[in-house]
């Protein structure tokens, strides 16, 4: 078995090098950029831009994304209880195929400039319109999960995985919205509601 070796946009020089390297795992990637997956420009403005990487090794063997993400685990209590945010779906604005998510906070992938602390506060602002952090409560870095490997979600035939440092995050009446959240990425809208927490877990 050959050493595995991790990749970046350093040692990834160009398009034609990557496809190459995709080639050789039989990755087929005229696949991606429809029917809900990323794009290869994607895949290399996150690996240029966001803190993730592919470990190349065996040709045998599929190659692997790491994604380093920060999850906010998003906090409301009144008199009625103690509620968390979960992404329950997204729909996409252009045929209406919807994915149910059930994903337990929110997620950012990290950028390569940014502080794991900065990569929570910018999820909060893009991902629920929280932009001034005087208006909410953010936790340290509580722990490092790691999910995987299992498939990646956005590109057919890589394997992803998800390096999740977690974050707590209360907040007030000023912010909470009883219906929940919305936001816009990439053709996709995605929805925020509210349920009671049931688990002190942070996963």
């Amino acid at each position: 078995m050959n050493r595995s070796v991790v990749l970046t946009s350093q040692n990834v020089f160009d398009k034609d090098k990557l496809v190459k390297i995709l080639e050789s795992h039989k990755v087929n990637h005229n696949l991606w950029g429809r029917n809900g997956w990323r794009s290869l420009d994607d895949l290399i403005r996150y690996m240029t831009h966001d803190q993730v990487t592919l470990s190349d090794g065996d040709p045998e063997e599929k190659l692997t994304l790491n994604v380093y993400a920060a999850v906010v685990l998003v906090l409301f209590s009144d008199k009625s209880g103690d509620y968390e945010l979960f992404e329950e779906q997204q729909i996409n604005e252009r045929d209406g195929r919807r994915v149910v998510r059930n994903f337990r906070g929110i997620a950012e992938t990290m950028r390569q400039t940014e502080t794991v602390e900065q990569s929570a506060r910018r999820c909060l602002s893009e991902e629920l319109g929280f932009a001034n952090p005087t208006k909410y409560e953010l936790s340290e870095l509580l722990r490092i999960h790691c999910l995987g490997p299992v498939e990646s979600e956005k590109w057919a035939g890589l394997r992803a995985i998800y390096h999740r440092h977690i974050f707590l995050c209360k907040i007030g009446p000023e912010l909470h919205r009883k219906d929940g959240y919305t936001e816009v990425d990439n053709g996709w809208k995605i929805y925020f509601k509210w349920r009671p927490r049931e688990s002190e877990s942070l996963i």
